[in-house]
């Protein structure tokens, strides 16, 4: 099969793609159609760039073409490998779990300060999730424990034995610094929640990840802004 037709093979199920996921009439134009769910759907949006690129190519080997069976460009393999490869992603895209499905490292209202900081130093964590009866509580950051130590910092040290992280939660600069997320929730609507943070205003420590992002569910795993790194590795 030449490259071409394979080109248009792959462009055909990109379509159907574009279609399914389109609140258009099926008769609408690609084009219209592709820019309005990239509005909505992070995985297209994505891949917008190289869609509308591949657009033009398609319109040309099927409009423009030398004779019925001599297109007016071959494309490359390279150029066929990656529209595979974007397909399939459009088809599957990448979800936080499991990527990021973790045994979960966390602690109770009534653990000492002290056993927390062992914790954030053994395993390099800058968050633990605080976890009553099972379900979970509120999230302990460092940033909380030195806000702490910093208020009582004339009454000595010697009080990390002697203080429970539930007198040290309100000590965090802003409360609610967590979000919930679904299993579900591909790796570019993470991308795209830290993207819309402002920092300044409402700070985001963490996203954590339940079954189906309720908060009374069983935590999965969790993802700070130090992962976007990752995650930009992975997609």
């Amino acid at each position: 099969m030449k490259n071409s037709d394979r080109f248009i093979s792959l462009f055909k199920k990109l379509e159907k793609l574009v279609a399914e996921q389109s609140q258009l009439p099926r008769d609408e134009s690609f084009s219209k159609m592709l820019a309005e769910i990239t509005r909505g759907n992070t995985v297209f949006r994505h891949y917008k760039e190289y869609i509308q690129q591949y657009a033009k190519l398609r319109n040309a080997i099927v409009h423009e073409s030398v004779s019925d069976d001599k297109a007016i460009a071959e494309p490359h393999d390279e150029v066929l490998s990656r529209l595979e490869e974007i397909v399939k992603k459009i088809e599957n895209p990448a979800k936080v779990i499991p990527k990021f499905q973790v045994k979960i490292e966390s602690v109770k209202p009534g653990t000492m300060i002290s056993d927390a900081l062992d914790r954030f130093y053994k395993g390099n964590y800058s968050q633990l999730p605080v976890i009553e009866d099972g379900k979970f509580f509120d999230l302990l950051t460092t940033d909380a424990v030195a806000r702490w130590i910093a208020a009582h910092k004339e009454k000595g040290g010697y009080l990390l034995e002697n203080v429970a992280i539930r007198e040290v939660l309100p000590y965090k600069e802003v409360q609610d610094n967590f979000s919930f997320i679904s299993r579900r929730t591909t790796l570019l609507d993470v991308l795209e929640i830290f993207r819309k943070i402002d920092y300044k205003e409402q700070p985001l420590d963490a996203l954590l990840i339940t079954n189906d992002g309720k908060k009374e569910q069983k935590l999965m795993g969790i993802i700070t802004h130090y992962d976007v790194s990752k995650i930009y590795s992975l997609i």
